[in-house]
């Protein structure tokens, strides 16, 4: 994707702020489960139905990420 123009970077005071208009977000928080979870619950409140939510984490399984989410799986797999 093209860089965004210059001076175009803002900055949020929350998640909900921060993802109400996104589509694809990733989540870059500390390697505990439980900040992960209580993240997401934050972005699946305020976030569209249809955003993607990418994790950082390099320790924990997705299975173990998506346990609290409402519809943690897309309904079919995506392709482009």
């Amino acid at each position: 994707a093209p860089l965004g123009a210059r001076g175009s970077l803002r900055f949020a005071s929350s998640i909900a702020e921060a993802v109400i208009d996104a589509d694809f977000i990733v989540e870059a928080v500390p390697e505990r489960l439980e900040t992960k979870h209580a993240v997401y619950a934050d972005v699946e409140a305020h976030a569209g139905d249809n955003v993607i939510i990418a994790s950082s984490t390099s320790g924990i399984m997705p299975t173990d990420l998506q346990a609290k989410i409402q519809a943690p799986l897309c309904p079919r797999p995506v392709h482009q």
